[in-house]
């Protein structure tokens, strides 16, 4: 994707870099609905990290000025012409 850079905020790709931000946030989700979502140690961030990078369904959401990772949008493709975003 393109990089939307906005006055607070960048939405980018996810990238390997992004796992101690996103252990930072995944640790302990905030609502039960992310509970799938949780991440135990860097390990499994850097894992999750990883994987979001080779994809375009998972966009980070940055401060853009720090530039750190402070959550995430998805959109995933479910055929035959629906996309789930969140």
């Amino acid at each position: 994707m393109d990089t939307i850079t906005t006055e607070r905020l960048i939405l980018r790709n996810s990238r390997p870099e992004d796992a101690p931000d996103l252990l930072a946030y995944l640790r302990e989700p905030g609502a039960s609905c992310y509970l799938s979502l949780r991440l135990d140690d860097l390990a499994a961030a850097e894992a999750e990290a990883t994987t979001r990078a080779n994809s375009d369904e998972h966009i980070a959401v940055c401060l853009a000025t720090t530039g750190r990772v402070i959550g995430d949008v998805f959109a995933m493709p479910e055929p035959p012409d629906t996309y789930s975003v969140g």
